[in-house]
């Protein structure tokens, strides 16, 4: 017995929900009892003439369990200590700094702020692309190949210290894929039995480079095995496709990857889809708690001008143009839906501006970049639950990660996640200088006047 509880707490995610299970209630599938680990019946004799070791034994008896109690399904919307807010989307553009998107411009941007909070003083963690979208997921900071945005798909040589932090080679790591020990929002969330999407437009347009779902780079259709490595074919668009898979950042943590027991999909392979879907999720209610939403490189207003359509034309104009044009189409669609009306919040953020200006404590901390931080580039959060004004406290990516950390309740006594505070907070989104944003995003008026 002692060799099947390791075998099946060996497992991943699945092994972590059998072991769970078994540890709540008493377990009866026909021929076996469990009780809390104590097995008062055990027969193998149906399986002997296949199963002809202990591991093999220990694998169906794990599957017999995994399909006779599933995992609980995971959930859209739960209450959360964010108390009227339930539902995340999350939608990211490019490089523009705050002073060009926000203030008197009559961009989107700049409209929507006057309709939600807006925070003046958010700063992106790095440049160029690639190491912000990380920090937005897991609180990693930025390295050499990261801020290169990932040109070869490879495993990172690095290691990952006792408090979480990934330890890249230096001065040139040899790849960008995070080991398995790196942990995720989408692994807390996932722990929490909270539903996580990420959206990501014109993904799979080209089949032979990105894979879908999920997004990886691949080479003839296949997803690039990142211990092998490959050259990432999405760092230009095409015409026809214009998805970046360094705008995508679940493809770069083997957490999410790696397939887990009995070959079921991964959780970016579950979880990732393209963006086209969105629209029947949301009528469906088939969305996440948290959704991360990456527009192609037009309508991100990442090029200018576009190699293929925008929101705006055909080609697109790129830039702010296609950037405003599809957050007049994306934002109302969101409004319109049941589980936006019914506590969701819509938060729109640049990844890097013009500079390296910082907060928060980033700027020569151990382990971040000692030039500075990714520019000031501002965030709005939009909801029918929020009252409207500025705040001019200083937050970053990190402060963002911590703050839906906070929102849905990511302890470690929910997830089994330490993080590097022993809060449960990820990597830099525990730093001392970092704080959540939730309290500044439910006030009514600005906190740091």
């Amino acid at each position: 017995m002692f060799l099947l509880l390791n075998d099946i707490r060996g497992a991943g995610p699945a092994g972590a929900h059998l072991l769970e299970e078994l540890m709540v209630r008493p377990v009866t599938v026909r021929r076996f009892t469990v009780r809390r680990f104590r097995v008062r019946r055990f027969t193998v004799r149906r399986f002997k003439p296949r199963l002809r070791s202990s591991a093999s034994v220990a694998v169906a008896t794990a599957a017999v369990l995994f399909l006779a109690f599933p995992a609980p399904a995971l959930k859209a919307g739960a209450s959360t200590g964010g108390g009227p807010i339930h539902t995340v989307f999350q939608i990211l553009l490019e490089n523009e700094s705050e002073s060009s998107t926000f203030p008197g411009k009559g961009t989107e941007l700049d409209k929507l702020a006057q309709q939600g909070v807006f925070f003046t003083n958010y700063f992106g963690t790095g440049h160029a692309s690639l190491d912000n979208y990380i920090a937005l997921l897991s609180g990693q900071a930025q390295y050499t190949s990261t801020s290169q945005d990932c040109p070869y798909y490879h495993d990172g040589g690095g290691s990952v210290d006792s408090r979480g932090f990934y330890v890249p080679l230096t001065p040139q790591d040899v790849g960008c894929v995070y080991p398995a020990a790196v942990k995720t929002l989408a692994a807390q969330m996932s722990a929490a039995h909270l539903a996580w999407r990420g959206y990501m437009q014109d993904m799979g347009n080209t089949p032979t480079r990105e894979t879908n779902p999920c997004g990886q780079p691949a080479a003839g259709g296949v997803a690039i095995d990142p211990t092998v490595g490959g050259l990432d074919q999405t760092q230009l668009a095409t015409s026809s496709d214009q998805y970046a898979a360094r705008h995508n950042p679940f493809p770069y943590f083997h957490s999410l990857i790696d397939k887990p027991l009995l070959g079921a999909p991964s959780p970016c392979d579950q979880n990732v889809v393209p963006l086209s879907k969105l629209a029947a999720d949301l009528a469906s209610g088939n969305v996440g708690a948290f959704n991360f939403i990456t527009p192609n490189l037009c309508n991100d207003g990442h090029d200018s001008p576009c190699k293929g359509p925008g929101a705006d034309a055909n080609p697109g104009a790129g830039g702010l143009v296609s950037a405003n044009a599809f957050l007049a189409q994306i934002v109302p669609e969101i409004q319109a839906s049941s589980v936006y009306k019914k506590g969701g919040v819509i938060v729109i953020t640049v990844d890097e501006g013009a500079d390296n200006s910082s907060c928060c404590g980033e700027s020569g901390q151990p382990g971040i970049q000692s030039t500075g931080g990714g520019g000031r580039v501002g965030l709005v959060a939009v909801s029918s639950r929020l009252t409207p004004h500025t705040s001019t406290c200083q937050y970053n990516h990190y402060s963002l990660l911590r703050t839906w950390e906070t929102l849905f309740g990511l302890t470690p006594q929910v997830t089994g996640i330490a993080g590097s505070d022993g809060a449960g907070h990820l990597a830099h989104s525990g730093d001392p200088g970092v704080s959540s944003m939730l309290g500044d995003l439910l006030a009514g008026s600005d906190q740091c006047a």
